[in-house]
């Protein structure tokens, strides 16, 4: 938010300003909301390799947001898709893995679910919460 701020005290100062990026996980769902990940999956990859890149925000937290809120809308094996997409581009988060953990035992995979909890506690040694999260899986 402070992006678009900063841009708009500059564009009425009449100073140079940088335009925002995009958030690509809102773009991404609002183009194809009715449709897959696969077809989500896609577009993120023909957008990420494409001129029109630099218009968006790639942050590990776009694909985050746009996984939670598929989960929410009960769409968890699509969910699941986009949380695996995360983990291959930003395989050093332990959020992504938490993610990911998270929706397979919304699945009702505690297997995968602990096994993703596992690998981001692996990257956050310390994490209390995810611990616990693991220690109550049964």
């Amino acid at each position: 938010m402070m992006g678009i701020r900063a841009a708009i005290i500059n564009i009425l100062n009449g100073s140079p300003y940088q335009t925002v990026p995009r958030s690509i996980g809102a773009w991404i769902y609002r183009e194809k909301q009715t449709e897959g990940a696969d077809s989500m999956i896609d577009l993120y990859q023909q957008i990420k390799g494409s001129v029109e890149r630099d218009s968006f925000d790639f942050a590990e937290s776009e694909l985050n947001t746009l996984g939670y809120h598929l989960l929410r809308s009960a769409r968890v094996d699509d969910a699941i898709k986009i949380f695996t997409l995360n983990t291959h581009v930003y395989p050093k988060s332990a959020n992504v893995y938490d993610s990911l953990g998270e929706a397979y035992l919304k699945a009702g995979n505690k297997e995968l679910g602990r096994k993703n909890y596992l690998k981001a506690l692996a990257i956050h040694p310390a994490d209390k919460d995810l611990q616990l999260r693991i220690a109550n899986i049964r």
